[in-house]
C-alpha cells in the first residue's frame, strides 16, 4: 500500500483517472467487495504497484531438474530470481520503467509471458499473498482514494531499501488531504 501513495503522488493523471472511476461507480458511499467488479482500473493500478514495487524483490528457488544456465548445471542449485529486475526487463516490458496501469487490461495481460510478472513468487510454493493483497489492496485503495489524495511531503527522496521484503530506508513522509 504504501507504494501505491507514491506511484498516485507521482504520477498524478493516474491518480485522477482512478478517483474518476471511484467516483463513477461510488458516488460518496463506501466501497463493498461486490463493487470491485465495477471498478477495473483500480485494480490495474494495483497491478502496475506490485510490477514496480514488488513485496519480495528476490526469492531462492531449487533447481529440481537437469538444466544449463550457460556453462552452469543447475540440478540442485539455489537460483536467485529478482520479481524486481524481471518486472523492469525491457524483454517483456514496454517502456518498462514507466508507471502504466493500462498494461493490465484483459487483452494486454493475455499477451504476456506468463512469468514475466510474479510480485508474490511463483508455482507451487507462491506467497499465500497471491490472492489475499491483491483482494485486500483493491478494497483498501477504493476506500481510502475515495476519500484522500495523499502528497509527497517537500523535498522528500524514496531510498528502496531490499531485504526480505520492499521498504524504504527514510520512512514515507506526506500530507494526508481530504478530497473536496
Amino acid at each position: 500500500m504504501t507504494f501505491t501513495w507514491y506511484a498516485l503522488a507521482m504520477n498524478p493523471s493516474v491518480a485522477e483517472k482512478l478517483r474518476a472511476e471511484l467516483d463513477a461507480v461510488l458516488g460518496s458511499r463506501t466501497p463493498t467487495l461486490d463493487d470491485l467488479h465495477h471498478l477495473p482500473y483500480t485494480l490495474q493500478v494495483i497491478k502496475e504497484v506490485l510490477r514496480l514495487y514488488p513485496p519480495a524483490p528476490f526469492y531462492i528457488r531449487d533447481a529440481i531438474a537437469d538444466d544449463k544456465l550457460g556453462d552452469f548445471d543447475t540440478q540442485g542449485l539455489p537460483i536467485l530470481m529478482s520479481p524486481y529486475y524481471i518486472h523492469r526487463h525491457p524483454d517483456f516490458w514496454e517502456d518498462p520503467l514507466e508507471f502504466n496501469p493500462d498494461r493490465w487490461t484483459p487483452e494486454q495481460e493475455a499477451k504476456m509471458h506468463p512469468y514475466a510478472y510474479h510480485p508474490f513468487a511463483a508455482g507451487q510454493r507462491a506467497c499465500i499473498g497471491n490472492n489475499f493483497s491483491p483482494l485486500e489492496s483493491h478494497i483498501l485503495v477504493a476506500l481510502l482514494a475515495r476519500e484522500y489524495a495523499p502528497k509527497l511531503a517537500p523535498g522528500f527522496t524514496l531510498k528502496f531499501v531490499m531485504g526480505g521484503t520492499l521498504g524504504t530506508s527514510n520512512g514515507f513522509p506526506m500530507i494526508i488531504e481530504r478530497r473536496s
